[in-house]
């Protein structure tokens, strides 16, 4: 299969501390078997989403796949984005 896949909807038990989250991402993909192929992970703005990328990264680099970069990975969310702007604009007016 070519092209981008929901893999799992995984429950967080506990605090969702971007390490947290990482550790998560990191089990699901151990799963299927599918640590080397994540080509970019689509969240937010949220400061424990910068912690759950480094952490993946560092994570996958142990494993042996140092490929994945948190900085060139990591894919914004569109809709979280015009979100921002819209409010800023509308608090600016």
């Amino acid at each position: 299969y070519e092209g981008e896949a929901l893999i799992s909807f995984a429950e967080l038990k506990g605090r969702h501390t971007g390490d947290a989250m990482a550790a998560k991402a990191h089990e699901v993909l151990k799963f299927y078997g599918i640590e080397g192929k994540v080509s970019a992970v689509a969240c937010d703005h949220a400061s424990s989403n910068d912690t759950l990328m480094e952490s993946l990264e560092s994570r996958l680099r142990t494993a042996g796949f140092s490929q994945f970069k948190s900085s060139s990975n990591r894919i914004r969310c569109a809709a979280h984005i015009l979100h921002l702007v819209v409010t800023t604009v509308s608090y600016a007016c």
